[in-house]
């Protein structure tokens, strides 16, 4: 449901909310002891709740829900998720920005080293480093030193391969733990990854700024 849920009113064994992202969907559901009638179309969904019945550790069901992301096809025990055939992208490739403004796949990715928290990336990457302050939730500046790398993902359709598509990110590891969230049981965070929303040498003169609004979201 997530943020498509509006509001919801209960009548009993009744729910009505509305969900944006539910086309349609008539589906019978048992999980252990509970049992729901589900329907749903075009937003406006109810939740009938059944009597209860005797505990038991089996869950199935019987219907169709048409998300606005995927067909879920039940049949007793049997479940699955369909992807619609213009919204089932395969990815392809992950390829890094060089200091030549070249799009390179590193061989072994996932064996790169790391020293002092930071990944150790071949010499011909471009790998951007600054200083980088963060004040937090409790007014404590946090004073760090963080290394960045561009790179680009590439997909393409699963039924249609010659139609791509292209994501063009960012990726930032800090020195140390960083975030609102280093002084309490959540944590903060070593590094992140966001969406590349303007050219690299912008970024790079204001990274202090998307870095902060990375972590702020």
């Amino acid at each position: 449901m997530g943020n498509c849920k509006l509001k919801s009113y209960r009548f009993g064994r009744l729910s009505l909310y509305y969900n944006a992202n539910n086309y349609f969907q008539f589906a019978y559901q048992i999980q252990q002891e509970d049992r729901n009638i589900n329907i749903a179309l075009f937003g406006m969904s109810l939740l009938i709740r059944l009597p209860e019945r005797d505990y038991d550790p089996a869950e199935y069901g019987y219907g169709i829900h048409v998300h606005k992301d995927f067909v879920r096809i039940m049949f007793h025990k049997y479940s699955n998720h369909f992807s619609y055939p213009w919204d089932n992208w395969t990815f392809i490739k992950r390829e890094f920005l060089t200091k030549t403004n070249e799009w390179v796949i590193i061989e072994n990715e996932r064996s790169l080293q790391r020293c002092r928290n930071f990944t150790t990336y071949p010499s011909n990457i471009d790998v951007f480093t600054s200083p980088f302050s963060f004040v937090d939730n409790t007014s404590d500046t946090q004073t760090r030193l963080m290394q960045v790398v561009f790179y680009r993902q590439c997909y393409k359709l699963k039924y249609f391969p010659l139609i791509k598509r292209e994501y063009y990110r960012y990726e930032v590891e800090f020195s140390e733990e960083t975030g609102n969230g280093i002084y309490d049981w959540k944590g903060g965070t070593n590094s992140i990854s966001a969406l590349l929303t303007t050219d690299v040498n912008t970024f790079k003169q204001h990274c202090v700024y998307h870095v902060t609004k990375s972590l702020t979201r």
